[in-house]
C-alpha cells in the first residue's frame, strides 16, 4: 500500500512538471507609450510627427502585421530597435496639413499580440 502511494505521488509530480513545461502559454504582448498625441499648433504646408513607442513586453517577439491610416493625408513611418530579446518600434505619424483648422487623424496598428487593431490618434491645429 505504501509503495502504491509513493508511486502515485511520483506520477503526479511528473505529470505536473510535464504540463508546466509543454503546455505553458507563451503570448505576445505590447505596450504603447500613448494612444493619443496632441502635436500642437503647426503652420500650413509643414509636417510635424507625433512619435508613438510600441514596446514588446511578452514572451513572444512582436511583429507589426499592418498599419492602416484613416486617409491618404496621414503619413506613417516605422523604425525598430532590437535589444535584449525585446523589440521596440517607433511609429511616427504625421498629417499632411494643406487645410487650416483642427485635425484628428487615426492609424490602426495590427500586431500578432491581438486580433484587434490598436488605434493611435494624433490631433493638432493648422494655422
Amino acid at each position: 500500500m505504501k509503495n502504491i502511494f509513493i508511486l502515485i505521488v511520483i506520477v503526479l509530480c511528473f505529470v505536473s512538471v510535464l504540463r508546466h513545461k509543454f503546455f505553458s502559454e507563451e503570448i505576445a504582448k505590447v505596450k504603447f507609450n500613448a494612444f493619443t498625441i496632441h502635436i500642437g499648433s503647426i503652420s500650413q504646408n509643414t509636417i510635424k510627427y507625433g512619435k508613438f513607442i510600441l514596446k514588446d513586453v511578452g514572451d513572444l517577439p512582436i511583429k507589426i502585421k499592418k498599419v492602416h491610416p484613416d486617409c491618404n493625408c496621414t503619413l506613417v513611418k516605422i523604425d525598430s530597435i532590437s535589444g535584449r530579446n525585446k523589440q521596440e518600434y517607433y511609429i511616427d505619424v504625421a498629417f499632411d496639413n494643406r487645410m487650416k483648422g483642427y485635425f484628428k487623424r487615426e492609424v490602426e496598428v495590427f500586431t500578432n499580440a491581438s486580433p484587434k487593431a490598436e488605434l493611435l490618434t494624433i490631433t493638432g491645429i493648422v494655422y
